[in-house]
C-alpha cells in the first residue's frame, strides 16, 4: 500500500485549518515552541508571494511535515493533518489567487496573547498652532485656524504642551476643541469643533470665524481641548474694530445644550453656505452642517436619516470636500462634527481659495457615518473676475429621498475605498484613496487625475464591441491555441485600460496596494463613483520599468480583490433578509435560463416564497409595484440600443419590453420600500452611456433612483451558459454565509476556471456594501 502524503491540491486549506486549531490551544504550548512556529509562519508568509507558482505547494508541504513531527502539535492537530493526506502521485499544482490570499491571511493572523493588565494610555505632548487667514471682504469674519502637531521640542521646552492620551498609536484620537474669545463673536454660532489627532503628523484643523465687537487692544483667546489633560492660552492684538454683526449671541452660555431625550432616528437636512460667485484668488469659508429644519439659504437641500445609538450622546459625522478650481487653506479636505438628536450639528468649516480658472466649478460633498457613505451632494460655484449684480442660476444635485440610516452595528468597512470623481464638462477623472484602518496609510489620499481622450461613450465603444465579440464565442469548442490567443487579447485590453484610466499617481501607488494585499492586509475594495459605465473590474495593472529593464504586473482587479461598486447619489445598503423572491424568465428567454428556473424551484421547495416565473410585462410591473420581495432575478434577453443606450430594454413575452424609464416613480414602489437584491442576468446588463440629462441605464435606475440594497449586472454581452453558472454559484455562496463581495468573487473565479479566455467572468459588476451579509431567514437548511 502506497504511503499517504499531504495532498498538494488541499495543502493551503490543511495548513490553515491546522494553524487555526493550534491557535485555540496556543497558550497551552511551551513558549519556545510558540516562538518557533511563529517564526516559521512569518518566513512562509514572506516567501509565498515571491515563490514561483509551481513551487508553492512544496513550501507549504514542508511546513506541514515540520508541524507533524512536533509531538505537541500532532497531539492537537493530528486528525486535521491526517485528513489532508492522500495517495502519493505526480502532479503539477498551481493555486488560485483566493487560496493563496486565504492562507497568507491565516499566516499573518496574530497569535493569541496572554491576558494582560489594562493597557495604560501613552501621553504624547502636542503643540497648539493658531493662524489667521485674510477675511473674504471688508467686515467679513476673520478665519482662525487651530491645529495640533506632535511636540518635538526638548522636554525642558514643553511647558505649554498639551498631553494627549493614546491607547493605540496607530489610531487617531478624537477630541473637541473649545474656543473662548472675549471681545469676539463666532459667525457660525458654535464655539466648538471636533478634530482627529494623529501620533504622527498634524491633526485635522478646527476653523473658527471670528467677528470683533469693536473692542481694541490686547485680548486673550483660550483654546481648550476637552476630555484630555491640558489647555492653552494665546493672545492676539486687535488693532482696529470689526463692525460686522454676528449671527449669534457672543456669550457661551447662550449656546444650545448638548443633551435631550429623543427617538433613535432623526431626519436632518444639509445646510451648505457658500457664495454662488467668488472673485479669483479670494478665500471664502464653506460652512457645512446638518440641521433639523431645512435652510432656505442652503446651496443644496439633501436629507439624511441618522440613527443614534444613545439619544443623549452625539454621533460623529465626517464630511469630505472635493473642489476642483479651489485650494483648501488648511491642506485637509476632511472634517468631523458632532451631531445630537435634538439640535443642529456643529459646523464643519473649510477655507476655499478660488484659483485663476474662470468659470463654473462643481463642489462635491461626501458625508460619512460609522465609516459608511451616508449621502453625496454637490453644488456649483462660479469663479469670476467681477461679481455680477444678479447671481447666476447654478446647477445643484436634484433632491433624492433619503435611504435608511446607517445601522448601529454596520458591517466592517471595506479595506480600501477608491473615490472616483468625474467632471463631465472637462472629461476628467479624479481619484481619492481612503482606508478606515490608519495603519494602511490612506487617509483621503489624493491620487491625481486623468483626462479621457473622448466622450465616455466614444471612449469605451470599441472596447465593448471587442469584449462582446470575445464573449459570444463558444466556451467549449476553442482549441488550446485559440484559447491562449483570446486570453491574450483580454489581457491586452485590461493593461491598456490601466494606462488610459488610472492617473500616473494611482498607477504608481497601486504597487504598494498590491504588497498590502499579498501580506493579507487588504482584500476588499469599494469603488464609489459618479458613473456606472467604466469597466474598472477589467483593469489589469502592468508597468515596464526602463531603468531596470523589467516588467511588473498583477491580475485583473476583479480577480485580485473582492470588488464592489456604489454610485454616489445614495448611501450604501447594509443588510438584506430574503424570505421571498421572484424570477423574471420570459418564454423567449436565453437557451440556458432553464437552469435558473430549476434553481429557483429548489429555493421554493426549501421555504423561500418564489412563485411562478414571470414573463408578461404586466406581471413584472405589478411585482415591482406591489410585491414584498427581497430578491428579484431577471433572466432575459438584453436589447442594447446604440441610439438610446441609457434606456436599453429587456425583452419580455409577446414582443413587449421593459426599460429603465418604465420604473420611474410609483411603478417601482415595492422595490423602493423593500430595497431588494436585484440580479440582472441579461446580454447587455448595464452597458450605459452618458447623456446630458444624467446617467441612464439599469444600474443608475436601480441604485441611484430606486435605492436597492444590491444590484448585479453585466457591462457587456455575456455568454448564456456561463451566466447561469455564475448566478447559481453566487447564490450558493450567499446561502453558505459569505458576505456579498466574497460570494461574488467566488462566483467570478468559478466561471473563470471553466472558461478563462471568455470575458464573461469579468463582465459582472456588483453594486453593494462589499461586507454586507445576506440572510435567508425563509430558507430551511
Amino acid at each position: 500500500m502506497d504511503a499517504r502524503v499531504f495532498d498538494q491540491r488541499r495543502s493551503p486549506e490543511t495548513l490553515a485549518a491546522a494553524l487555526n486549531l493550534l491557535f485555540d490551544h496556543w497558550l497551552n504550548l511551551p513558549v519556545e515552541l510558540r516562538k518557533q512556529i511563529d517564526e516559521r509562519r512569518r518566513q512562509l508568509r514572506l516567501e509565498l508571494p515571491t515563490t514561483p507558482p509551481l513551487q508553492r505547494a512544496g513550501r507549504i508541504i514542508a511546513f506541514l511535515n515540520e508541524l507533524e513531527a512536533i509531538p505537541q502539535v500532532a497531539a492537537i492537530a493530528g486528525p486535521i493533518l491526517e485528513a489532508g493526506k492522500g495517495p502519493s502521485y505526480r502532479l503539477i499544482v498551481q493555486f488560485t489567487d483566493e487560496q493563496l490570499r486565504d492562507l497568507i491571511t491565516t499566516l499573518a493572523t496574530p497569535a493569541p496573547e496572554p491576558e494582560a493588565a489594562v493597557v495604560q494610555p501613552e501621553l504624547l505632548p502636542f503643540q497648539l498652532h493658531m493662524t489667521t487667514a485674510p477675511p473674504a471682504a471688508a467686515g467679513a469674519p476673520i478665519p482662525l485656524l487651530v491645529h495640533l502637531t506632535p511636540d518635538t521640542r526638548p522636554a525642558s521646552q514643553q511647558g505649554d504642551a498639551i498631553l494627549i492620551p493614546f491607547v493605540d498609536l496607530r489610531q487617531p484620537v478624537r477630541v473637541e476643541v473649545l474656543l473662548k474669545a472675549p471681545g469676539f463673536s463666532e459667525a457660525t454660532g458654535d464655539w466648538t469643533r471636533l478634530i482627529d489627532l494623529f501620533s504622527l503628523g498634524r491633526s485635522l484643523p478646527a476653523i473658527f470665524l471670528l467677528q470683533g465687537d469693536g473692542t481694541t487692544g490686547e485680548q486673550s483667546i483660550w483654546v481648550q481641548i476637552n476630555q484630555v489633560a491640558g489647555s492653552a492660552l494665546r493672545k492676539v492684538n486687535i488693532v482696529s474694530p470689526l463692525v460686522a454683526k454676528s449671527v449669534m449671541p457672543s456669550s457661551l452660555e447662550a449656546a444650545p445644550l448638548r443633551s435631550a431625550a429623543a427617538p433613535t432616528q432623526r431626519a436632518f437636512y444639509t445646510d451648505v453656505q457658500f457664495p454662488s460667485q467668488v472673485l479669483a484668488r479670494t478665500v471664502h469659508p464653506l460652512v457645512v452642517r446638518l440641521t433639523l429644519e431645512q435652510s432656505a439659504s442652503s446651496r443644496v437641500a439633501s436629507q439624511a436619516n441618522i440613527s443614534f445609538a444613545n439619544p443623549h450622546q452625539a454621533e460623529a459625522i465626517e464630511v469630505v470636500v472635493d473642489a476642483p478650481g479651489f485650494t483648501e487653506q488648511s491642506g485637509n479636505l476632511r472634517r468631523i462634527f458632532s451631531l445630537y438628536s435634538e439640535i443642529d450639528s456643529q459646523p464643519a468649516v473649510f477655507l476655499l481659495q478660488a484659483g485663476e480658472t474662470i468659470g463654473r466649478h462643481q463642489v462635491t460633498l461626501d458625508f460619512y457615518h460609522r465609516g459608511r457613505l451616508l449621502l453625496n451632494t454637490f453644488f456649483e460655484a462660479e469663479i469670476v473676475e467681477q461679481l455680477a449684480d444678479t447671481p447666476p442660476q447654478l446647477r445643484t444635485r436634484p433632491d433624492t429621498p433619503p435611504l435608511e440610516p446607517i445601522p448601529q452595528h454596520p458591517p466592517e468597512p471595506p479595506d480600501l475605498e477608491l473615490r472616483i470623481l468625474f467632471d463631465p464638462q472637462t472629461r476628467v477623472l479624479r481619484f481619492r484613496l481612503h482606508a478606515e484602518n490608519a495603519e494602511l496609510g490612506y487617509r483621503d489620499r489624493e491620487l491625481g487625475e486623468v483626462r479621457l481622450a473622448a466622450d465616455p461613450h466614444q471612449f469605451l465603444e470599441q472596447t465593448f464591441i471587442q469584449l462582446s465579440e470575445l464573449a459570444a464565442r463558444p466556451v467549449d469548442t476553442l482549441s488550446e491555441s485559440d484559447t491562449a490567443a483570446q486570453f491574450d487579447d483580454l489581457v491586452t485590453i485590461g493593461q491598456d485600460l490601466f494606462y488610459k484610466l488610472f492617473s500616473p499617481e494611482l498607477r504608481q501607488e497601486y504597487w504598494r496596494v498590491k504588497q498590502l494585499r499579498e501580506t493579507g492586509k487588504v482584500r476588499s475594495l469599494l469603488l464609489i463613483s459618479d458613473e456606472p459605465w467604466i469597466p474598472w473590474e477589467l483593469v489589469k495593472p502592468y508597468e515596464f520599468d526602463r531603468t531596470s529593464n523589467q516588467a511588473r504586473q498583477d491580475g485583473f482587479l476583479a480577480e485580485s480583490f473582492q470588488v464592489a461598486r456604489w454610485l454616489t447619489k445614495r448611501g450604501v445598503g447594509s443588510h438584506i433578509d430574503i424570505t421571498a423572491a421572484r424570477l423574471v424568465a420570459p418564454a423567449s428567454n436565453l437557451m440556458y435560463s432553464q437552469k435558473e428556473i430549476d434553481y429557483f424551484a429548489t429555493l421554493g421547495q426549501r421555504g423561500v416564497e418564489v412563485g411562478k416565473p414571470l414573463g408578461a410585462r404586466s406581471d413584472v410591473l405589478a411585482t415591482m409595484r406591489t410585491a414584498r420581495v427581497k430578491l428579484l432575478h431577471l433572466a432575459a434577453h438584453g436589447n442594447f440600443k446604440p441610439d438610446n443606450p441609457y434606456d436599453s430594454p429587456l425583452e419580455l413575452d409577446s414582443g413587449e419590453y421593459l426599460r429603465p424609464s418604465d420604473l420611474a416613480g410609483a411603478r417601482a414602489e415595492a422595490l423602493r420600500m423593500e430595497r431588494p437584491l436585484v440580479f440582472l442576468n441579461a446580454c447587455h446588463g448595464a452597458q450605459i452611456a452618458f447623456a446630458l440629462t444624467g446617467l441612464g441605464g439599469w444600474a443608475e435606475r436601480m441604485v441611484g433612483d430606486i435605492g436597492v440594497s444590491a444590484f448585479v449586472g453585466a457591462l457587456w454581452e455575456i455568454n448564456d451558459l456561463l451566466a447561469a453558472e455564475f448566478a447559481i454559484h453566487f447564490y450558493d455562496q450567499l446561502i453558505e454565509g459569505r458576505p456579498l463581495a466574497g460570494a461574488f468573487h467566488a462566483a467570478r473565479l468559478h466561471i473563470r476556471a471553466q472558461a478563462p479566455a471568455n470575458p464573461t467572468w469579468l463582465a459582472y459588476t456588483l453594486y453593494a456594501d462589499p461586507n454586507a451579509q445576506v440572510r435567508w431567514s425563509g430558507l430551511r437548511r
